[in-house]
């Protein structure tokens, strides 16, 4: 996400503002244990099952981690998406795979796609209980 919690330093993607779906462990755990139940197996068979912990952004976890930390964090870089989208669209093109990974942070991060971010989800049919970003956040400190 490009979050380093322990030297207080994160790298935004563009503004920092692209909305995208997040999930923790917990949720989606408890999303399988109530996918594979006898109440949801078959609403959910040869389905996609969208989930969402969160809608959240770069920025919105940043003004969190500076909340619960009690410091201001520095932005070691600003990148542009559709710059760096460029860039790794000419690295594949010469058989070079190692900053394909940024496609999708592109994806997740630029504020042109959004493409992460799941509207519809299956939280509620699934009975997957809110949680408490700023919670979450304060637990990883």
């Amino acid at each position: 996400m490009g979050f380093n919690l322990k030297a207080r330093e994160v790298t935004l993607w563009d503004d920092g503002e692209a909305l995208f779906s997040t999930n923790t462990r917990a949720t989606i755990g408890k999303a399988l244990v109530a996918i594979l139940s006898d109440k949801n197996l078959d609403k959910t068979k040869n389905q996609y099952v969208y989930l969402s912990s969160y809608i959240t952004s770069q920025k919105e976890i940043l003004a969190i981690c500076e909340k619960v930390t009690g410091t201001k964090w520095k932005i070691v870089e600003r990148v542009d998406a559709s710059e760096r989208m460029k860039k790794v669209h000419e690295e594949l093109k010469n058989n070079d795979f190692s900053s394909a990974l940024d496609l999708l942070r592109v994806a997740t991060y630029g504020k042109e796609k959004e493409l992460c971010k799941w509207e519809n989800t299956w939280n509620k049919e699934l009975c997957l209980a809110d949680q408490s970003l700023e919670d979450d956040i304060a637990a990883l400190f």
